[in-house]
């Protein structure tokens, strides 16, 4: 009887302390709002991946709450985890029918992706419901131009001159439609009218000198980036583009320094990572170079960014075999891409093995037939051997026709015509280059030539030979 009273007292005790202990725990809603107020606090400390689980812990407190996924799947886009953001916040979207912000997230990070379909269809959707959106016009309108859509980009650039017709970022979209399209004089114009327009915009100095990087003006455009990071000062897309500019004009250890400031706040930013190998690798430690890109392909095997650096790795080691195999795998990767392509024409005409180096170029030109730099080294491939100077010359006018004073394409034509003897047209060529830089050793030196073969060519006497019979030539018999 005394340990069945026991029993039941202890029971009873227990019972009560469950209840005093439920009666303390915060209910579910309050312990969600802890949760967020605690990612919030992360996101602010950069911890991206520490923020995302704070708001998963939210979200699964309030299941039905689509705010809280959405937190989550923009901190998981923070952390560079794209692909669980995405599902992640598909799932907000569901519980938020009515909001156009997930759709709008979801597109934008398809966009980052390179999946331009999707991004596409979903922002789509935010303007069936918001159809003066301006920046999904603007995003669009990006996509298009990647896509060498252009009828689409100027649909869209129409309706943004509609929306908003003074904003400087319309001009800067117009540009990059011309450049596609291989108009770059006419880019290069709108550029500058727009940075007259507002000097401190961070995005017309972004583009402005990624304008400047395809033309190989690489001094001018670090100088933009740099004036962009005036603006913007912890900006990853401008400390990025400053580096790959500091990469082609040989300083090695600023390109390191930009990319390892990328990386210190985002360690996901593979280009900064791959970037950063390429700046390790001409600073002359290849090893450390090497590994930093391995690092990059092992996050993201299919990354072709990371096998062409890996090739260049290789290639300035005088490893031309590993470097060529690189390249080709990165042309398996992503056969449409023409910067693998270039990178073994590169390095085959470097390796005098001229004809698969034409063989390369001639296959860019053919994926992407407005692509300078191909055009370029196929013209110069072409003249050294005395070869399709027909299409080596359409090659100069085309470009040439844009507007675009090029010295080194009228350089060459100069050249071809030197070979054919055409010296009119050849001096015209050499003088027009020298209208724009009358110093130029290199055209001064072709006028030269050019004078002297024409002297030479006007003074030679003419070859005698055995006289020919002014009339039918008679057989005597005797």
């Amino acid at each position: 009887m005394a340990n069945g009273t026991l029993r039941l007292s202890s029971l009873a005790a227990c019972v009560f302390l469950w209840s005093a202990l439920a009666a303390c725990e915060k209910p579910p809603a309050e312990q969600a709002q802890e949760a967020a107020a605690q990612g919030q606090a992360l996101l602010k400390q950069g911890k991206f991946a520490e923020a995302a689980e704070a708001f998963g812990r939210a979200a699964r407190l309030q299941p039905k709450n689509g705010q809280y996924l959405m937190q989550q799947g923009m901190a998981q886009a923070q952390a560079g985890d794209e692909g669980q953001a995405i599902m992640t916040i598909g799932r907000a979207a569901d519980l938020l029918p009515d909001d156009i912000e997930p759709a709008l997230q979801i597109g934008m990070l398809f966009a980052r992706k390179g999946n331009r379909e999707a991004a596409i269809e979903h922002l789509r959707k935010v303007l069936a419901k918001d159809p003066g959106n301006v920046e999904v016009y603007k995003k669009l309108t990006e996509i298009y131009i990647q896509g060498e859509q252009f009828e689409d980009a100027e649909r869209t650039l129409r309706k943004l001159r509609e929306l908003v017709p003074n904003d400087v970022e319309i001009v800067t979209l117009q540009a990059d439609v011309m450049l596609k399209e291989g108009k770059e004089q006419q880019a290069l114009l709108k550029l500058q009218e727009a940075a007259a327009m507002e000097p401190g915009n961070f995005a017309v100095r972004l583009t402005l000198g990624r304008h400047l990087m395809r033309g190989n003006k690489f001094e001018a455009a670090a100088r933009e980036f740099e004036n962009a990071l005036g603006v913007q000062a912890d900006n990853a897309d401008a400390l990025v583009e400053l580096g790959r500019a500091y990469l082609e004009l040989g300083r090695f250890e600023d390109a390191a320094q930009r990319f390892r400031e990328v990386l210190a706040k985002n360690q996901n930013r593979l280009e900064a990572r791959v970037g950063l190998g390429l700046a390790l690798s001409g600073a002359g430690d290849h090893e450390k170079g090497m590994t930093e890109v391995e690092t990059a392909i092992t996050a993201q095997p299919t990354l072709v960014a990371a096998h062409v650096a890996l090739g260049k790795i290789y290639a300035r080691q005088d490893d031309t075999e590993e470097a060529i195999k690189r390249f080709k795998h990165a042309c398996e990767l992503d056969p449409e891409l023409v910067e693998p392509r270039l990178e073994l024409a590169r390095l085959y005409r470097a390796k005098k093995r001229v004809m698969e180096a034409t063989s390369e170029l001639e296959m860019v030109v053919m994926l992407k037939p407005q692509d300078l730099e191909a055009k370029r080294l196929l013209v110069t491939l072409y003249t050294e051997g005395n070869t399709n100077l027909d299409t080596a010359l359409r090659y100069i006018d085309e470009q040439l026709a844009k507007g675009v004073v090029d010295l080194e394409m009228l350089r060459v034509k100069g050249q071809i015509y030197l070979q054919r003897k055409d010296f009119e047209k050849a001096l015209a060529a050499v003088e027009e280059a020298l209208a724009t830089s009358p110093e130029d050793p290199a055209l001064l030196e072709l006028k030269a030539k050019i004078l002297d073969a024409r002297r030479n060519q006007g003074g030679k006497p003419k070859p005698k030979g055995p006289a020919k019979p002014k009339g039918p030539e008679v057989i005597r018999f005797r």
